[in-house]
């Protein structure tokens, strides 16, 4: 198991603890929640820029139509789809789709267009249909067995999740 591996299980298994504690820092300690503030303003900054650089060279190509983007990931193009074309697809209404990701079922996509458009290839959106196929209630006692799950299938089929 490399290093990247180890602390992502690690992460998992003590998410809870850890949310714990940032939360405590973050109501008593001003200075470590100014800290998380310009960490959170550093990185949607760097995030921009990348999105930016990507456009730039191509890597990228937004075309809207409906809900529906063509964007070119390694110079394929694939489509990709809103959240409300993803939930019909999934046969989720889009107020528990957001809400699952609010919750932590399921992680964000890491495909962004137009500023805070997130956007699902058909691959995601597949993976996502399995999920909820195999696990038709989601309880609080499989959610880290469905993220994990997802961040895994997600990484196979090329697209990076960051935590």
């Amino acid at each position: 198991m490399d290093r990247k591996e180890y602390q992502r299980e690690y992460y998992l298994r003590n998410k809870g603890r850890i949310s714990e504690r940032r939360k405590e820092l973050w109501v008593n300690d001003p200075s470590q929640r100014e800290k998380a503030n310009e960490r959170c303003r550093e990185s949607r900054r760097r995030k921009a820029k990348e999105r930016r650089e990507a456009i730039k060279r191509g890597d990228i190509v937004l075309k809207k139509n409906d809900g529906r983007y063509v964007i070119s990931i390694d110079g394929e193009d694939k489509k990709a789809y809103t959240i409300a074309l993803v939930a019909g697809k999934v046969g989720r209404s889009v107020v528990s789709i957001r809400q699952l990701f609010r919750e932590g079922f399921l992680p964000k996509s890491p495909l962004i267009v137009s500023g805070r458009t997130r956007v699902y290839t058909l691959e995601m959106i597949e993976v996502l249909r399995r999920v909820f196929d195999r696990y038709p209630r989601l309880t609080q006692d499989v959610k880290h067995k469905i993220y994990a799950h997802v961040v895994v299938s997600w990484e196979a089929i090329g697209v990076r999740v960051d935590f």
